[in-house]
């Protein structure tokens, strides 16, 4: 289980920085090294797979990284410990990371001009038409994690978000006669699930939000569920779902 681990992450701006797991794994349970280790030295390969810690496992990775522009080689855990983590290619300890890459304009191919491969743009399987006018993107929230099985039995997790909303565009608001705090029905072709209005000018107009954490965990209902409207398809080559796309109507809900 994470929290049970010791290891490092690099964040999609390139930053590495480390964890440390705060339980001991229960009973026999073994860390994910050590699996590996057990397996290669049953294979006849004792000798390469000595490592007795996670930390001896990342020097090693480090090796192999040296002169890319994934370069780790100056990053230690007890760097990691002291400070934040520097954003890589991060060459020596001295280095204080690279905070944008390609400022020299040159890219890491033999010519130094980088690959760009151009594709055709395709619609999204639906689009907006006059019976579904709104486009809905669900998304995640910082204080939960997928369906809250967790996050929602923390009582300070759940109390800044302890139910759906709905994120509108003011304008768009204005046009649906609807006002803060009003409970809304979303309708797509799939389904329709309620959520509180929170209105807010960073969505575009025509455009609304709801997270996708919400369902029948934790007593909240599927009636909350803005994973019952979303689009089944997707990309046939990435298999990557419309999730971030779908159709939607938007109305003031009846209270039953």
């Amino acid at each position: 289980h994470w929290f049970e681990k010791t290891g490092t992450f690099i964040s999609s701006e390139r930053r590495i920085e480390l964890v440390d797991g705060i339980v001991e794994p229960y009973g026999n349970v073994k860390p994910d090294y050590d699996i590996i280790c057990r397996v290669a030295q049953a294979m006849g390969f004792k000798n390469d797979f000595q490592f007795s810690s996670s930390e001896e496992v990342f020097e090693e990775l480090k090796k192999i990284t040296k002169g890319r522009i994934c370069d780790m080689n100056g990053v230690t855990y007890e760097r990691l410990r002291k400070n934040i983590g520097p954003q890589l290619p991060c060459s020596t300890e001295d280095h204080p990371g690279t905070e944008r890459l390609f400022t020299d304009r040159r890219f890491p191919r033999p010519d130094g001009r980088a690959a760009l491969l151009p594709r055709e743009y395709k619609l999204p399987c639906e689009t907006p038409d006059e019976e579904y006018p709104y486009i809905l993107i669900t998304g995640r929230l910082q204080w939960h994690f997928n369906t809250r099985t967790r996050t929602g039995r923390v009582a300070e997790l759940e109390s800044s978000a302890p139910d759906n909303f709905v994120e509108i565009n003011p304008d768009t608001a204005a046009h649906l006669g609807i006002v803060e705090g009003d409970e809304v029905e979303v309708t797509s072709r799939r389904g329709s699930v309620r959520g509180a209005v929170c209105i807010t000018d960073r969505m575009l107009a025509n455009t609304i939000f709801m997270p996708m954490h919400y369902g029948s965990a934790l007593n909240v209902g599927d009636g909350r569920l803005a994973n019952l409207l979303t689009n089944h398809v997707y990309d046939l080559h990435s298999k990557q779902p419309e999730y971030k796309y779908s159709v939607v109507k938007v109305a003031k809900a009846v209270q039953t």
